[in-house]
């Protein structure tokens, strides 16, 4: 009588980044939050503020007898750029949200059948890079180890050329009429 056993996938503990890997993931974060989410943010600020000026402007005008029409028609197309301006990134962003989730949902689903642990570290991809990434710092740091032993033999033996040459030329030096 055999037994069946059922293959059992070992639960493998998540790849660790080196201290190089975590101080230029936290590189990247701060420059994302300086050059990307600050730029964003004042454009968002600045373009609530110009549509709260052409607002308050507009009602002032209304409330008031001076009325300039150059004014209402600089005033129309300023806000037609600024909700132009708006709309681009919302539409980017409103058919990006349900093909994101879809993707989501859809790998989540693959991951179950699969048996494989949910989202950690940032995906195969990412550990993926960061074992290339711990390879090529390890050759950097053998080449760094092994590479002045074998300049040291390199310039022994150019060392001991030289020495060789210059003797004969001394010597032949000696034979010569001065």
């Amino acid at each position: 009588m055999t037994q069946q056993t059922s293959p059992i996938t070992p639960y493998q503990e998540p790849f660790k980044q080196s201290e190089a890997q975590l101080k230029r993931e936290a590189a990247l974060k701060r420059f994302n939050r300086l050059y990307v989410l600050t730029p964003i943010i004042l454009f968002c600020v600045i373009s609530v503020m110009i549509i709260v000026a052409m607002i308050v402007a507009v009602l002032v005008m209304s409330f008031t007898d001076n009325v300039n029409p150059a004014l209402l028609s600089f005033f129309s197309g300023l806000a037609d750029i600024t909700i132009i301006m708006f709309t681009f990134p919302m539409i980017i962003l409103m058919v990006s949200g349900p093909l994101l989730l879809g993707a989501m949902i859809n790998n989540s689903r693959k991951r179950r059948k699969l048996g494989k642990p949910a989202f950690d570290q940032g995906g195969s991809f990412q550990v993926l890079l960061w074992k290339i990434d711990n390879l090529i710092e390890k050759s950097q740091n053998k080449t760094n180890e092994v590479a002045p032993q074998m300049a040291d033999q390199v310039i022994r033996f150019n060392e001991s050329i030289a020495y060789v040459v210059a003797f004969f030329k001394q010597l032949a030096s000696y034979f010569k009429r001065s």
